[in-house]
């Protein structure tokens, strides 16, 4: 029996049909139900001391668990052994699906989220040229306008000061 839920062989893999390529995403009620749960920090999550403590008592009943089962009949003892199986594989299905299929998922979700985030730049390249319109523009008419601008600016003062 094969308790190790990381399990990687490769003939499990080979088992298994390809996935077909999907073009899913989450919805906005899953992206708030992510933003809530995450904004909310690591109260939800477990901390480092509490996996600690759980891998403790997991360890102490894998200790208890061959005296415990030789104290079984045969019967009860297979079904329970059946039973564990169960369980791992059904472990081993979870991790597998988590492994392969939620990281594509929030890459994508994510890299959609952040292209709709970013702001388009649009016509760019035409408010440059329109700049540079007004600005030579003006330099046109100062140039042709130049000993008038002169004058109105030699006077300017006086018509500032009361």
């Amino acid at each position: 029996m094969n308790m190790n839920v990381t399990n990687t062989d490769k003939d499990i893999e080979a088992t298994q049909a390809p996935a077909p390529q999907r073009s899913a995403t989450l919805n906005e009620a899953d992206i708030a139900m992510l933003h809530k749960t995450l904004g909310q920090g690591l109260a939800g999550f477990a901390r480092q001391g509490d996996i600690v403590e759980l891998h403790k008592r997991i360890g102490e009943k894998f200790e208890k668990l061959p005296g415990e089962l030789n104290a079984l009949d045969k019967e009860t003892r297979d079904t329970l052994l059946a039973r564990v199986e169960a369980l791992e594989t059904g472990l081993n299905s979870l991790e597998a699906a988590l492994r392969i299929e939620l990281p594509p998922l929030l890459t994508r979700t994510i890299d959609e989220a952040a292209r709709e985030a970013i702001p388009r730049r649009r016509g760019g390249i035409l408010k440059f040229f329109f700049l540079l319109f007004v600005a030579g523009g003006g330099v046109a008419i100062g140039a042709f306008y130049h000993a008038p601008i002169m004058e109105f600016a030699a006077r300017l003062p006086g018509y500032l000061s009361y």
